[in-house]
This record gives structure tokens, C-alpha cells and sequence, in this order.
């Protein structure tokens, strides 16, 4: 089935190229199920690890390598993590995410960065004990509803002029 991209587009998992021409194909399966699939079908290169929950790894004759678990997954890195992604990341997730760094984070985008929620849901962001700093070529806030901004102290600098009008 198709999975959505946030920006619209979607994919779904490729289809196994599985086309095993005997003498080739040399399979070792286990009494459970547990399977070990290194096929060498010229043209239909693969190699197959597929536990019989239906978790599976497969590398096709292209370099496409898919990682199906069927269950939960962890990754436990103890040292450093590093990748490069030459094309696109697409990340979906039916339930909800966190993350929780610990240390600094960084995020550089040379292109554009977009958040867009859908839904009834609220943008907070907190930073009880430092600045906030927004910078741009302009700055532009639009609401339907009410604006509000409350301060102990409140600061407004502009080189040229400051503008404020009421419609009602």
C-alpha cells in the first residue's frame, strides 16, 4: 500500500525480484521457518534473511536493501552515529514521535523549512531559562483569532518607524 510523504508524494515497499532458477538458488531453512536465501539467478541476484515472524532483510540485484520488522525495533548505538543521504528521507509515523537530546542540537537547511500541523493541535515552544531569538528578512505572524503577548518587559526597536493600526 502507499505511504504519504509529508510533501504529498508517496512510496511504497518494492517488490521482492525473487525469480530463482535452480542450480542458483541456495536456501538453508531452519525447522521453524527461519530462512537464509543466497541467490545468484543471473540478472535476480539477492541475498535473503527472513525470520519466520515475517521479519525479513533483502538486498536485490540493484543495491536496494529492505528492512521489514514486523514487530518492535531497536537500534542501540554505544559509540557514534554518522549517515549521508545522497536523495530524499522520507519519514512517516502513524503514531507520535519524541526525541530527547540531551546535550546541543543543531539543525543547518540550506533550502526551505516548513512546519505545517494539521488538526486540532498547539505549537509551544519553551525556553524558560534563555533567549529566543527569530531572525529573518521580514517576520510575518497572521492569526484568525486573538494575539496576545505578555511580558514583564517589553522592548521595540526599529531603525525607521514603528506602525500600529486597529480595524474594526
Amino acid at each position: 500500500h502507499n505511504i504519504s510523504c509529508a510533501d504529498g508524494h508517496t512510496w511504497s515497499e518494492p517488490f521482492s525480484p525473487w525469480a530463482a532458477i535452480y542450480p542458483y538458488n541456495h536456501v538453508h531453512q531452519t525447522e521453524s521457518g527461519h530462512v537464509i536465501e543466497m541467490d545468484d539467478t543471473p540478472g535476480h541476484e539477492r541475498l535473503h534473511w527472513y525470520h519466520r515472524t515475517g521479519t525479513f532483510t533483502e538486498m536485490h540485484p540493484s543495491g536496494i536493501k529492505v528492512d521489514k520488522i514486523v514487530n518492535d525495533y531497536y537500534n542501540i548505538v554505544l559509540g557514534s552515529q554518522f549517515a549521508h543521504i545522497e536523495g530524499t528521507d522520507c519519514i512517516t509515523i502513524d503514531g507520535q514521535q519524541q526525541v530527547f537530546v540531551k546535550g546541543g542540537k543543531i539543525d543547518r537547511i540550506d533550502g526551505p523549512y516548513n512546519i505545517n500541523m494539521s488538526g486540532k493541535g498547539n505549537f509551544s515552544l519553551s525556553n524558560p531559562e534563555g533567549d529566543n531569538t527569530i531572525s529573518g528578512g521580514g517576520i510575518y505572524i497572521e492569526t484568525p483569532g486573538k494575539y496576545r503577548c505578555h511580558s514583564t518587559n517589553f522592548h521595540n526597536h526599529s531603525l525607521s518607524c514603528i506602525a500600529r493600526e486597529a480595524r474594526r
